[in-house]
């Protein structure tokens, strides 16, 4: 833990001298002053509206967009550490009860992280500090090393994290006994991905975009696109069922979680210090990764078989 919150200062360090050999105008001033106050309204209104930004606007605004969501880059970090410390094989369990707990004082959480990874992912030419530049790492690749791609990274993981709070309660999957309303989710994910059932799910029936599960005699519904490709992201709390809006457009569990969990450990196992590497290999052994890729299907066995 102590080497991560030292490569988070390390971090820390990096982006606040980065632009200390150019003019970094009223506005990046009054935004850093901002994000250093934790008021990231006055952060992201002091940028957001500017025409041309630079690498260094977007890292501050990215940061803002992050703790807007109630997940700053330090916290994360701690949360991680913590989740990975005390056990072996529930880490990421762990790691996605303390994301959700954040979550649950933050509905627009999802969004905000979105526009966290779309202004990391726009910043560029921004150095490491040296403990992030991963041993792998080959120029002729023309790969970019920099704070942003482990910034990005645990951005990715933490939007994958807080999706799965969607699909049923969270707090079921860590204490062994999972929700009807989990298994559910998880049983619509294989039918539409994988044309298959997860244990506990007894019948899958689609109609229009609406598919309907059995699971313990009881019926669930769940939404998905018009020709039952993907499975929309939903509140399984909300009756009826509507698709989660992120930045006003519906997301699936393909694009709000599959991708951005494949995105998070490519970026973290890249760019990341040794110890964070290794918490994120506990998550790939913990939720089953083969060939380093993450599947819809792969999510819902691990759903299931918590069970």
């Amino acid at each position: 833990m102590k080497t991560k919150l030292l490569a988070s200062s390390l971090v820390a360090a990096t982006l606040i001298f980065s632009g200390c050999g150019e003019s970094t105008g009223s506005d990046r001033l009054a935004a850093q002053q901002a994000l250093d106050k934790g008021d990231y309204a006055a952060s992201i209104a002091a940028l957001e509206s500017k025409t041309n930004k630079s690498n260094e606007d977007y890292m501050i605004l990215a940061s803002a967009y992050m703790g807007k969501a109630g997940f700053s880059f330090t916290d994360t970090m701690s949360l991680l550490g913590d989740a990975t410390a005390t056990s072996s094989s529930n880490s990421f369990k762990a790691f996605s009860t303390s994301v959700n707990t954040t979550l649950q004082s933050n509905p627009d959480a999802l969004t905000n992280l979105q526009k966290a990874i779309d202004n990391y992912t726009n910043a560029g030419g921004i150095n490491a500090a040296p403990s992030y530049q991963a041993a792998s790492f080959v120029p002729a690749q023309n790969n970019t090393i920099g704070d942003k791609d482990l910034f990005l990274g645990m951005a990715y993981l933490t939007q994958a994290t807080a999706a799965l709070s969607y699909l049923g309660d969270i707090t079921t999957l860590q204490n062994g006994t999972l929700s009807e309303e989990f298994v559910a989710s998880a049983c619509a994910i294989t039918h539409v991905y994988a044309s298959t059932l997860v244990t506990g799910c007894t019948n899958a029936t689609v109609t229009g975009t609406t598919v309907t599960l059995t699971v313990n005699g009881n019926s669930y519904n769940r939404l998905t696109n018009a020709n039952a490709t993907q499975v929309y992201l939903t509140n399984y709390n909300l009756n009826p069922l509507e698709p989660i809006l992120v930045n006003g457009n519906a997301v699936t569990i393909e694009s709000i979680l599959v991708t951005a969990i494949n995105n998070a450990f490519t970026a973290i196992t890249r760019f990341a210090p040794t110890d964070t590497q290794d918490d994120i290999t506990k998550f790939k052994n913990e939720i089953g990764v083969v060939n380093g890729q993450v599947t819809a299907a792969t999510i819902a066995a691990y759903i299931a078989k918590q069970n």
